[in-house]
């Protein structure tokens, strides 16, 4: 007896799903980034419009001055979409995780003098609430943007704003787990609930009252209040960004090192990293938009020269009280960052 097995190959009448089929064709096979991204918003037969603010569509590409005739055309260079997102930043934090608990094991900052200390915990330990600003600003455009590839990327850089946050906020932590267990330390260690985060505390009043703050808080909630979704893009992704980062995890870090206070690197190492990755779709969504014509170039610059305006004292400020015998020069290098990107764009 023989048995006799015939394969019978079934090829289907497209490759991908009907969005996708629409825009390359039933015969192109799509990526995973291109299944779960384009052409995902609803354009059509809606109820009604938005009853808190009727004058808009939901999903209007009006809520900019800035005009593309596809918005899908600003793609993540990356390829993000939840699934490569979650596991990509699983292991950048992990990452991260692992210095801290190296710093805190080690109890580095410990040994580092009490100047240091302070003037570390003055410039990093605030720009939690710049993080938490910049999460704010990320989710509204991701609310109020055009087009998935935008706002899909936009929530991804919210929640790594969040996660920043936090970041800052366990190094807090280990800078309070740092003190020396001295008598009157340890009667305030009775009080576990106002130790435990005492550094936080202590920042979250300087963000909201100290002078020092002020530029940059002012810029953070001018910017809160934007109504064109990419003017915000603009001026949080692109401008206060390129600045602070430059500034603060570039120029004072490696100030902090010549002091001897390596830990500093090592715990922010994340924010060099995770900075460099993100600058990558940010560069490239700018590009595209500037490159659409001429009056979206001609608006962006304005932004730009707009919001740079308003981050430069903060910047200022920032540089005169940790660095002040070469404040000027740090400021100016910082700028110099910023023109070096606008230029690469295409300005």
């Amino acid at each position: 007896m023989s048995l006799d097995i015939k394969v019978n190959v079934i090829k289907p009448k497209r490759q991908t799903y009907g969005n996708i089929a629409e825009r390359f064709g039933e015969d192109r096979p799509a990526s995973r980034y291109e299944e779960a991204t384009l052409d995902l918003e609803p354009k059509e037969n809606f109820h009604y419009r938005p009853t808190w603010d009727p004058s808009f569509e939901i999903y209007d590409e009006g809520r900019t001055k800035i005009k593309m005739e596809d918005w899908y055309e600003l793609k993540d260079p990356r390829q993000f979409y939840y699934g490569t997102y979650t596991i990509n930043r699983n292991k950048m934090f992990e990452g991260a995780d692992s210095q801290l608990n190296f710093v805190e094991n080690r109890n580095f900052l410990s040994s580092v003098d009490a100047e240091s200390r302070d003037l570390l915990k003055k410039i990093l330990l605030p720009l939690r609430h710049y993080e938490w600003g910049a999460n704010m600003n990320n989710m509204e455009i991701t609310r109020f943007g055009s087009g998935t590839s935008v706002t899909q990327a936009c929530a991804f850089d919210a929640m790594d704003r969040l996660g920043l946050a936090q970041l800052i906020c366990r190094i807090g932590l280990i800078f309070d787990a740092s003190m020396e267990d001295s008598d009157e330390d340890v009667a305030q260690k009775s009080d576990n609930a106002s130790v435990t985060a005492s550094c936080l505390h202590v920042t979250r009043v300087e963000w909201v009252g100290e002078d020092l703050w002020q530029p940059l808080r002012k810029a953070v909630e001018n910017s809160l209040v934007l109504k064109d979704w990419f003017e915000l893009f603009i001026a949080q992704n692109f401008v206060l960004d390129t600045l602070v980062y430059e500034f603060a995890h570039n120029h004072f870090d490696q100030f902090m090192s010549e002091r001897g206070v390596q830990s500093a690197s090592m715990m922010t190492e994340i924010f060099r990293t995770w900075f460099a990755d993100r600058d990558r779709w940010v560069t490239a969504v700018i590009k595209r938009v500037v490159n659409e014509s001429e009056e979206n170039k001609t608006l962006i610059s304005s932004w730009i020269d707009e919001w740079a305006e308003q981050a430069l004292p903060a910047i200022g400020a920032l540089a005169d009280y940790a660095m002040p015998d070469k404040s000027g020069e740090i400021t100016t290098a910082c700028m110099d960052e910023l023109d070096r990107k606008k230029s690469a764009i295409g300005f």
